[in-house]
């Protein structure tokens, strides 16, 4: 019976038990408190809906809701552990406490704002310091290549200093005056 139960509702998130209500997982969305720095994590809750209807679901379940409703009948109690207890009160309501879901996993973190400016201001500050270093290295890097080519291709930093002497003179062109 609880097995079933409880295979059904966390599979689903939902289980209808015929006659007694309906199981609903309902999951909470994280918080963020600005005011208190603080994380919540998601939490997962069980909640219960009597309803004594008897909807068509699945033969197991009406097998499980039927051997519930006769522990409720007899002892006034039924405990399921992972699930919660159902219990019955004096007017015959069926009431149900849920058992907490993965209280152990859902911690509330702190968390300090300073610590994030900090870094960010570091990491800045490093990229400052390391822009001129880069420049400086290309503009070693640019003199030496020109030096280079100055003294390699026989120029001067006015253009081509190699002077072109023929090897004849010719006559036959003539200044006009």
């Amino acid at each position: 019976m609880e097995q079933t139960i409880a295979s059904y509702l966390f599979l689903h998130k939902e289980c209808i038990l015929p006659g007694i209500g309906t199981l609903k997982i309902t999951t909470t969305p994280s918080e963020i408190k600005y005011t208190n720095q603080e994380i919540k994590a998601p939490v997962q809750r069980i909640s219960f809906v009597a309803d004594e209807r008897t909807p068509s679901v699945a033969n197991d379940l009406i097998t499980a809701s039927q051997l519930l409703k006769i522990n409720l009948d007899n002892s006034g109690t039924a405990i399921l552990k992972s699930v919660g207890t159902f219990t019955r009160d004096k007017d015959g309501m069926v009431r149900f406490s849920p058992i907490v879901l993965n209280n152990a996993y859902t911690p509330t973190l702190k968390v300090p704002t300073l610590t994030a400016k900090k870094v960010v201001r570091k990491e800045v500050k490093l990229h400052k310091q390391r822009w001129g270093l880069w420049a400086a290295m290309l503009v070693a890097l640019a003199v030496i290549l020109i030096l280079v080519y100055i003294t390699s291709n026989n120029t001067n930093s006015f253009g081509n200093s190699t002077t072109i002497t023929p090897a004849t003179s010719d006559s036959q062109y003539r200044i006009v005056k």
